[in-house]
């Protein structure tokens, strides 16, 4: 999930309502992990007291900050998310792909248009100058095809 202001103030506000989409997209006990869902051992852990990673619901990253911390949220002004998920890489070895949610919950279309318009412009240009080696997904160089 990323959200990306203007203003400290507005990307808080976007996050706090993309975040609704962790908070509020509850199902049944009976249906959140179905056999074979996660893994046995994942299973185990669970049932040892680890933080289920499948929802975070009534868990810290059920907050903004919480999220940021786990990793699994941006938000912030273009500067701050860009030092997010520049720490974020560092910790992980590097992406072979970033996909990013920056619609749900009570997002309205300004407010959407908004924060993903912030993270082409502002972002999505910083880090493709600091990591040039990725790629755009789907790009083929004519190189590679002419090889095959």
């Amino acid at each position: 999930m990323i959200y990306v202001g203007d203003t400290e103030e507005r990307a808080r506000a976007g996050a706090e309502k993309l975040l609704w989409y962790v908070n509020s997209n509850k199902v049944a006990p009976q249906f959140a992990n179905p056999p074979g869902y996660v893994p046995v051992a994942m299973n185990i852990q669970l049932a040892r007291g680890a933080q289920n990673v499948v929802s975070a619901h009534g868990t810290k990253q059920g907050t903004v900050d919480g999220a940021i911390e786990a990793g699994t949220m941006f938000a912030g002004t273009p500067d701050v998310v860009f030092e997010q998920i520049k720490k974020h890489w560092n910790h992980v070895g590097g992406y072979g792909h970033l996909l990013i949610m920056g619609q749900a919950g009570f997002l309205e279309h300004d407010d959407t248009v908004h924060g993903i318009r912030m993270f082409a412009r502002e972002v999505y240009p910083r880090l493709k100058e600091l990591y040039p080696d990725t790629t755009v997904s789907g790009v083929v160089e004519k190189t590679s095809v002419a090889a095959n």
